[in-house]
């Protein structure tokens, strides 16, 4: 077989992976409203590029998977004052981390919830 004709081979067997691959992140994604914490940020960069900022968020860790993965819902509002913001979410010693780091950016939290073994809160400037 040529070089030319291997590297061919080589580059539609990777076409071809790159295309399961993708099928797959995208069936991933939930109906119910539930975003993973990659689909989550992904929204929020929207949402802020949109000059919207989160009002609501709630969460919740599924423990089918392993690592558990976080899930969230949030929602969103105008935010005509431009006021900074950030959410997180994750398990106590986590939260913990980000808290600290909330109050030295002067961030006060507006929202926390937590579920059995997951945290999630937002943090705005006054």
């Amino acid at each position: 077989m040529s070089d030319r004709r291997h590297s061919g081979l080589k580059l539609a067997a990777f076409a071809g992976l790159c295309l399961v691959v993708a099928g797959c992140a995208t069936s991933a994604r939930r109906d119910d409203g539930w975003l993973t914490t990659d689909q989550a940020n992904a929204e929020s960069k929207q949402m802020q590029a949109d000059g919207m900022m989160p009002v609501a968020i709630d969460c919740w860790s599924d423990k089918s998977t392993s690592p558990p993965e976080y899930l969230l819902r949030t929602k969103w509002a105008p935010n005509p004052r431009n006021l900074l913001w950030r959410w997180d979410v994750g398990d106590a010693n986590y939260m913990k981390q980000r808290k600290i780091a909330a109050a030295r950016d002067r961030l006060k939290i507006v929202q926390f919830r937590s579920d059995i073994n997951s945290y999630c809160a937002i943090w705005r400037s006054a």
